[in-house]
Order: structure tokens, then sequence, then C-alpha cells
């Protein structure tokens, strides 16, 4: 660790990628804590360390680490067993600087040295400076309420880094369970954002540090979890996965014919086009004939014979070598068993598939101008957003959502002008807002008092009430946000400038004409793009760019933008101007969407009662619900037009798809109902064997459907194509409704056929409630 760069960062698991939680910006000059577990009290005397080794608190655990300045309440704990991480941020702690020395470029060389001495007796972890006075810290006394620079933690739970050595965690225990409750741990003056409802849920607390010259950098926490149903569910398990042990044993039935070389294309498992041709097929035996020097059809049955071997007689009945050298597999009715058992076993899990490799994750969606009232563009992004978190969580990855204000720039001045010129009786400006709703915004606002002269209080007032408008009608569509994130505020707290003057340190702007230019070209743009106008007046591209580099700060390893189908060309630039930040601009995705037309009586129309200029989604949902809305705007991949047929929409038919995969479910239901048993009972006889009957085909297909949700989850969320699940869950109803066209349910006869079929229905139910979940579509019980 070089002198002068001392960060750390932490891992929520062993052996995932590391997440940093916190930059101190004067990160070099900054007391770490040291952990105490199994580290002599001599030592830490001679290293000059803070921290109280007896008399424990109440709320403190063995193993604690004392930092400077840090008392109880509020505290901030590191458990025991664990060092601490080199790497590029900082773990945060609470910097109380009353009482604290700085230490120097020089002492801080000594510190490396001392390190490096002393590496047999620490384990690396990492001491602090030597020239630091000895002093223990008042209970409660030296820290009374937070000042310029202290860190606050709200929620802060959960949180775990590796040790060089040890490989143990650490936890930081929460300061304040809800810092919108207890205002008093930090002044609201040196908030630079408030959030509500902070607790347990991702949050950012924003101090600025008065005794460092870049104090609108901030210091960055973010807490675990969330207060929200939608995100409070539990990290996703593995779930058992047949198809996966399938493809796993064709797989490695290919490596051992092979000798154990795992080179080449993986094979494939697929449900082939027709019954008579298997369960699954592999063109596993064709992928190898060439590096065997070998036909494929005798591959082929050599890898029929290693199968068998791997799979025993009660996953296969037999397997066939087909065509040119298909191997396809015909499965057991065990292996069917099995697999409803399994699927039993999982429960609420259904619908979980997690990644071998989770990323922290940032979807900002929706971001609509603060100007109107969301209009069904808007609601498409939202229910896209929505939707795709859902499936990055449910593949295991840490996802948060964020809205992006856009309450800054000529936009708000020419909102508040429209106001102000309703508010007169006038029209609004040529290039201004002209709907109804300015009207009406114009008489609430005067009802309060502002005088139309007041822009800058008009449109402050405006941005407010639109806001107000935008939250319900998002919450009324299902959508959540865990952030709302103020472009005016990267401008009030120099996030601007500081990113600029980033880029500036790098080499990558320039002046001209007045205007500074960023070097776009030199990441492979079109054209070189202008950040400052001659006027003075920044681009939005520099409020992007803070806002991006803000993104990154925060310690997200993936940045998703879902943007409008206007923003194509501004992609380019921004992938750019994060790589002239230093940052990989892999890390950032654009997901553009398409355009959404209404089509009533056959025909594209506007449907808005109100100003006849726009289509709120209010307006949509009052038509056709929530549900409907939801399902229409995701049916279709997010790169293509959609024609939303209200008629269809409104339609209580098979041919309205929403409808039937719903009706799907309800009908399920009620078979349940008649059946009159227990829901756990009903699960209990998934996979229940049934002497002298095999499984009808019927059974078969719903089995092997129900089975693909894993992969449909993973490759959605791959993807970033929530239609996939649209178009699996239809799947899973016409599956099912064959299913019960062909089998008898209540009242079957034949030992357990009955207790199974009612427990295969009750998978479908499960499968077609997650499936719809992930939409947040309801799954209605009646209908």
């Amino acid at each position: 660790m070089e002198a002068g760069r001392c960060r750390l960062g932490v891992e929520l698991q062993p052996g995932r990628p590391r997440v940093p939680v916190a930059r101190l910006t004067d990160a070099p000059r900054v007391d770490e804590p040291i952990a105490r577990v199994e580290i002599e009290q001599g030592a830490i005397a001679c290293l000059g360390a803070t921290c109280v080794l007896a008399g424990r608190g109440a709320a403190e655990e063995e193993g604690d680490v004392g930092v400077a300045d840090q008392a109880d309440p509020p505290r901030v704990g590191i458990h025991a067993g664990a060092g601490l991480l080199g790497g590029e941020h900082v773990l945060p702690d609470r910097v109380a600087r009353r009482g604290v020395e700085e230490a120097d470029a020089l002492a801080l060389g000594r510190r490396l040295e001392a390190a490096q001495e002393l590496q047999g007796l620490l384990g690396g972890v990492l001491p602090r400076p030597f020239h630091r006075h000895r002093r223990g810290l008042g209970e409660g006394g030296d820290v009374e309420a937070a000042e310029d620079g202290d860190v606050v933690v709200a929620g802060q739970a959960d949180r775990a880094a590796l040790t060089h050595k040890r490989g143990t965690g650490i936890g930081l225990d929460s300061v304040a369970d809800d810092v919108a409750e207890a205002p008093d741990l930090l002044g609201l003056s040196r908030l630079d954002r408030f959030q509500d409802r902070l607790q347990r849920r991702q949050v950012a607390v924003d101090v600025g540090d008065h005794r460092d010259p870049h104090r609108d950098q901030r210091i960055r926490l973010a807490a675990e979890h969330s207060r929200s149903p939608l995100h409070t569910m539990p990290p996703p398990m593995p779930i058992a996965d047949p198809i996966a042990d399938l493809r796993s044993a064709v797989a490695n039935a290919a490596r051992s014919l092979r000798e154990g070389d795992s080179s080449g294309p993986e094979p494939t498992l697929e449900r082939p086009p027709q019954a008579e041709l298997g369960d699954f097929s592999s063109n596993a035996a064709m992928l190898l004939a060439a590096p065997l020097g070998e036909s494929p059809r005798d591959v082929a049955a050599r890898l029929a014979t290693e199968l068998k071997e791997r799979l025993g007689e009660g996953t296969v009945e037999r397997i066939e070598v087909a065509g040119p050298g298909f191997v396809n597999l015909f499965l057991a009715d065990e292996w069917y068993r099995e697999a409803a058992r399994g699927l039993a076993a999982a429960g609420g899990q259904l619908g979980t598939a997690p990644v071998d490799v989770p990323e922290r994750i940032l979807v900002e969606f929706v971001s609509a101008n603060p100007t109107g009232p969301l209009h069904i563009g808007g609601g498409r992004h939202a229910a896209y957003g929505d939707s795709l978190v859902r499936l990055l969580q449910a593949a295991g990855h840490d996802v948060e959502r964020e809205f992006y204000v856009n309450d800054a720039g000529g936009q708000i001045e020419r909102f508040a002008a429209s106001i102000a010129a309703r508010m007169r009786g006038e029209e609004p400006p040529e290039d201004g807002y002209g709907g109804e709703y300015v009207i009406e915004l114009g008489e609430r606002i005067a009802a309060e008092g502002i005088e139309s002269d007041d822009l800058a209080a008009l449109g402050a007032r405006g941005v407010e009430l639109i806001l107000e408008s935008v939250r319900g009608t998002l919450d009324r569509f299902g959508v959540s946000f865990d952030s709302w994130f103020s472009e005016r505020d990267l401008y009030s707290r120099g996030e601007v400038d500081a990113a600029l003057g980033q880029l500036d340190d790098q080499g990558h702007t320039y002046r001209h004409e007045d205007a500074l230019w960023l070097r776009t070209t030199t990441f492979g743009d079109d054209k070189d793009r202008v950040l400052i106008r001659a006027n003075g007046e920044p681009t939005y591209l520099a409020a992007d760019v803070a806002y991006h580099w803000d993104k990154l700060e925060r310690g997200f390893e993936r940045l998703i933008d879902v943007l409008g189908a206007d923003h194509h060309g501004y992609v380019a630039r921004l992938r750019a101007a994060i790589a002239g930040l230093g940052a990989d601009p892999e890390r950032f995705e654009a997901l553009i969407m398409r355009l959404v037309h209404i089509v009533d009586s056959g025909e594209r129309a506007q449907m808005s009662k109100r100003s006849g200029e726009f289509v709120s989604l209010d307006e949509l949902l009052d038509e056709i619900g929530v549900d409907a809305a939801r399902w229409f705007m995701l049916w279709r991949s997010h790169d293509t037009t959609v024609d939303l047929d209200l008629e269809l929409a409104k339609r209580q038919s098979n041919d309205n798809p929403v409808y039937y995969v719903q009706y799907a479910h309800a009908r399920i239901s009620s078979i349940l109902r008649k059946a009159g048993r227990d829901e756990r009972e009903v699960a209990a006889g998934a996979g229940a064997p049934t002497p002298g009957t095999r499984l009808e085909p019927a059974e078969r297909e719903l089995v092997k459907r129900l089975l693909e949700l894993p992969s449909e989850v993973r490759e959605a969320a791959a993807r970033r194509a929530p239609h996939r699940i649209c178009a699996y869950s239809t799947a899973v109803a016409a599956d099912f409704h064959a299913f019960y066209r062909d089998c008898q349910v209540v009242g079957a006869e034949g030992e357990g056929v009955e207790r199974s079929r009612l427990g295969l229905a009750l998978l479908a139910k499960r499968t077609i409630a997650a499936s719809l979940g992930l939409l947040g579509i309801s799954a209605p019980e009646r209908m």
C-alpha cells in the first residue's frame, strides 16, 4: 500500500466482488480503525491506537473496533476476526474531528514502513500512524452531535469485508435506524439531500467536510434492505434444477469421451420439436465427431452408453441416436416425480435463479421531466424498469432503483414562465407548456400566495407539485424507487464543477471559441461534445457526466439507464465521458425504449380528455387497469414499438393474453378450493407415486415447462428482456389448460393419482404467480 493511498473496500460476501461503501475525500489523512481481536495490548499501545480494550459497553461485542472520537451512542461496530482490506475505497468510520490530529505525508510513509515491519505480528491489519497521542474516549462525551465531517449511517447492517488472512467478515452496526425519525443525529443544514423512509432502505447520507478543500465531494454510505415488500425478499437461494443437472451430465459425459478436455463449444440440451424424438435432445456427438476423428453417429452411440451409466435407470428409460447424430433422452416417470417434489420444496423461492457472480447494480428509469403529468411513454419506462429490477433481484443481484429529477436548466425556467402566464390569464410562451394542467397548477400556486413574478418560487413549487402527482401515479402503478436524485443538487453541491475538473485533470477537455469541449472522439464518438457553452451555460451532458460520476462514486458495479427513443446518439458520448473519468465504460448500459401508441377501434388515437396533447398514464389506468397496462407495456421487447389496443386490453376472454394467464391461476385456485384440502397437504402430494398409472403426456409436458422457470429468469435478466416472462407465463397457462383438458384432477381414479395431480396443479399455480410477480402483475384467486 503506497503512502498517501490508504483506502479500503469491503465485500458483501466472501469471494464476491468488492463493493466500495464509502469514500473519504481526505482518506490519506484519516485515522482508520484496527481490529482488536487476537492483537496484544502491547502491540496496540506501540501503534498509538486510540481504541479502548477494556470495559465494553452494553452494545459492544468482543472484538469490536474502537474508532477515533467514536463514542456510544451512536457507534459503529466492526465485529471480531476481521482485518481491513487494501483497495480503492475506505471503510466508513465516524470521523469526528475534535481532538484528532491529522497525519502528514511523512507520518504516512512511516506508517507504511511500520506495517511492513509488523506484518508478522498483525497479520494484514493496517496500523495507525505512530505519531498520534494515546488517549481514551469519554463515553458519550466526545461526540454529542454530528459536526461537519461526521458520518452518520442509517440502518447500516449486514455489510461484510474480508481480512487479508483470516477470511472472516466484518459487519457494520446500525447507528441510526432511521435518520428521518431521529433528525437530531445530523443537522438538516448539513445534509446534501434528505431522503424519507430510510429505515432498512438503500440510502445515501452526504456530508461535506469543512476541513477538506474539496468539500463538495461527499462521503457515501449505503444501507442494506428496504421497508417495501418489493425489496425485502430474502436473498435468492439456489433451488433444485433438474434440467441443469441433465445438461451438466451431458457436458461431463462429452468431456469424458475427450479424456477431460473441456475445450470447444458447450453441447446443447433442448426440447425436440416432436414428442416421438424424446424429452430432451443434445448435439454433443456432432460437436465431438471432428476432435475424436469419428462419425457423429458412432460418437453418439458411445455418448449414450456413458450417459446411461451416469444417469441411472431411475432417471432415463432409454437413449436413442437419431438423424445425423442427435442423442435423444427419454426420461423415466420417476425423474418427473422427483422434479415435481423439488419444485414443491422450493416453495416461495420459485422464480429465483441466482447467478454465479452477482453485481451491485443501479437502474435509473422513468426520470421524466418534472414539468407535466406522467404520460404513457413514461408508463412503459416504469413498467419495464420495475420488472427489470425484479428480474435482476431474482437473479441474485444487489439492485437499487433511482429516479433522476431534471429540476434544473432552461426547461424549468420555461415551465415557471408558463405557470406565471396562466396565473395572469395569458397564453404561455411559444416554447412553454400549454396543457390545461398548467392552468390548474397556476390556480393552486396562486392560492398559496406565491406571486406570478417570482419565477424561482413558481418553478420550485411547480416541480414539487408535479413530482407529487408523479409519485401518486407511480404508486398506483405499483412502482417505487429507492432514491430520487435531484439535478439541481448536482450544481448546488459543486458536483458538476468537480466532475469537469476531473476530466480536465485527465486532459480530456479543451477550450474552443469560448466553449468547453469534451474529447469524446478519443473514446470512439463521432465528434467532440460541448460541456459548457460560450455563454457559460452548461449543456445536458455536463450534468449527466457529474451524475454518472456520482453513481460510480457510490460504488455501483453496473449502471443501467432506461432511456427514451430520442437518446440513441447520447449513448456514445456518455460512455466516452465515463471512460474519461477513468472508469470502465462497459459498466454502463443504455437501454433505449421505443414508443407506445394507443389503438382505439382499430386506429391510433389520442385519449386525453383534458389536454388533447398527450395520453397520461392515469387516464390509461382508468381505462384498462394496472394489470392490463403493465402486461401490454411489457409483452413486446423494449426496443419494439407497442400498439396498445384498448379493446383487446379490456376484453375478458382468452384473446386477451393477460386475462388468459390470470384466468389459469384463478382456475387452479377454484380446483384447489373444490378439493377442500390444505395447501401444505396438496404440496406434499406433488410427485407422489401412482402405482399402476403412468404419467400422461400432458403431465410430463407441464412439469417440463415448470422446470424452465429458473433458466427463463436468468435469460430474461441477462438479456434485459421482461417480455420473455410474458411469453413464458403464457406457455405455462397453455400447458396447464391442456393438462386439465386431458387429465381428470379432482376425483381422478388410481392410487395416488388425484393427490399427484392436485400437487402438480398447485405447482403450476405457484409458477404462474411467480412469473406474474416478476412483471408486477397480480395473480387473482377468483375471476
